[in-house]
């Protein structure tokens, strides 16, 4: 593990982020989050999708739609058990 890939390793461990708010944004893999304490970011999903078979149902654009809020803010997910976790959506 590379130093710079070792730091954002801790500061991530040291600072979980509960989601608030999810918002998919029409024609992209991509998803407005705000973050508990206000942070807010736009996530894309595209290369996770592409690459990863587990996730390629999500390449279906009215099935993306469906994502929300679930595991008390700690991750995102779909129908079908289809999860991510705040972890994943940092990298």
């Amino acid at each position: 593990m590379n130093l710079e890939a070792f730091d954002r390793a801790v500061t991530l461990h040291q600072s979980p982020r509960k989601l608030m708010h999810v918002r998919v944004l029409d024609g992209s893999y991509s998803l407005a989050v705000v973050w508990v304490g206000g942070a807010r970011g736009v996530i894309s999903l595209e290369k996770m999708i592409k690459s990863n078979g587990n996730f390629s149902i999500l390449s279906n654009p009215d099935f993306f739609a469906k994502c929300a809020i679930i595991d008390d803010g700690w991750s995102l997910g779909w129908p079908g058990d289809i999860s991510i976790g705040w972890d994943q959506l940092l990298m």
